[in-house]
């Protein structure tokens, strides 16, 4: 019979982004009792730790002002922290009220929806090929804090120009995918996603074209004491550290 794995060590007061372990793991518990920078306390999965970031807050705005835009939805009612709704008006003249949750997700009243299977008439199915899932796959990197691109595009400000909300148009200024090995690029990678930003490219072109990370997803700088090469590819030398001291302590508690 296969040993059981040693429990995945956690002590209190250990972070993680704005979480912070109240009570030391005990066995093989499923749940971490955790309070957020924001004064929430939160049970979270033990092996969501070290992933999840937040209680849900990263989510929320503080607040929404009178006149905020998403895609063709537009704020008519300044939102504040404790309301669940946020009131808008669609493009398409219909007034709807947006779960507080959904606000940076819904685009329209629903009438996007409606357009699709139009689009996808006309274009002969194009709203379910590779250039839909382009488009689609560009606004959840832009919008969803859960998508885990957020963090090197929405979260940097990178957006999505207004005109491209609507698949169609977004179709017409790129046109079809020239091949199987393409996907959408951004000529600066500093600025957001536009008809004169963007192009289809391979992904030889595109690893040419990367913006040059200075730290790594931990925070530590990139200096030639603390950056180790490996098969083209860049790592932190104080992360494996600290992996490795994590692994030592498993061991000598396992023991």
């Amino acid at each position: 019979m296969t040993p059981r794995p040693p429990a995945k060590l956690v002590r209190a007061g250990e972070r993680y982004m704005r979480l912070t372990v109240l009570e030391d793991r005990v066995g093989y518990s499923r749940f971490l009792r955790c309070v957020c920078d924001c004064g929430t306390e939160v049970q979270v999965l033990t092996q969501k730790w070290g992933r999840r970031q937040s209680c849900g807050c990263l989510r929320l705005p503080a607040e929404v002002p009178v006149g905020t835009r998403f895609g063709r939805l537009t704020c008519v009612a300044t939102c504040f922290p404790a309301d669940k709704f946020v009131k808008c008006v669609c493009d398409c003249g219909v007034s709807r009220s947006v779960g507080r949750n959904n606000w940076g997700t819904t685009r329209s009243c629903g009438c996007l929806i409606a357009e699709s299977k139009t689009i996808k008439a006309k274009y002969g199915g194009k709203s379910t090929g590779p250039e839909y899932q382009a488009w689609r796959n560009m606004w959840k990197r832009c919008t969803d804090p859960s998508n885990k691109a957020f963090k090197d595009y929405g979260a940097r400000g990178i957006s999505v120009c207004e005109r491209w909300s609507d698949f169609e148009l977004f179709y017409q200024d790129m046109g079809q995918r020239p091949g199987s090995g393409f996907s959408i690029d951004r000529i600066n990678n500093d600025a957001g996603y536009s008809p004169s930003n963007c192009r289809w490219a391979t992904k030889q072109e595109q690893m040419l074209n990367r913006r040059k990370r200075t730290h790594c997803h931990a925070g530590h700088e990139f200096t030639p004491e603390n950056t180790r090469i490996y098969r083209g590819e860049r790592y932190c030398r104080a992360c494996a550290r600290i992996r490795a001291a994590k692994k030592r302590a498993l061991k000598a508690g396992a023991s």
